[in-house]
């Protein structure tokens, strides 16, 4: 009862459904790495409190529990956890590129962590997308030799 009272505190209901439909575009796991990045809460109190709201339904919360999110994963999104700089800051446009880069398999693990500065270890990193067929033939055109 005391961390249902917490998360509904933490994550009002009306601030869930704002950033969730302000990001309408995006995946649903995209979308509440949104919200638990504006509340700054766990993993596990966002995607509850997106079960609790309806935002999401018991299958796909049961999807997003198996899938942790990497520190990567908020960077990509060009989502942060504070906004205090320090000495090794990135803008957020910036590390989101690389890391969509990275994402997209158009820079290597090696790449990715050198242009990051070594603010993110390989661990850190998002999944990359797996490459289409029609992406690796537009990876060859104009290379006929």
């Amino acid at each position: 009862m005391i961390n249902s009272f917490a998360i509904h505190l933490l994550v009002p209901r009306a601030g869930a459904r704002r950033i969730w439909n302000d990001n309408s575009s995006w995946p649903s796991r995209d979308r509440a790495l949104a919200v638990g990045a504006a509340f700054q809460v766990s993993w596990s109190a966002t995607i509850l409190q997106l079960r609790n709201v309806d935002l999401i339904d018991r299958e796909e919360h049961e999807r997003l529990s198996r899938q942790d999110p990497r520190s990567g994963d908020y960077l990509r999104l060009g989502l942060s956890w504070s906004d205090q700089l320090s000495d090794d800051y990135l803008s957020p446009g910036f590390t989101a590129a690389a890391l969509q880069g990275y994402a997209r398999a158009s820079l290597t693990q090696e790449r990715v962590i050198e242009l990051l500065r070594g603010t993110l270890s390989v661990a850190d990193l998002p999944p990359q997308d797996p490459a289409s067929i029609d992406d690796l033939r537009r990876a060859f055109i104009g290379h006929d030799d």
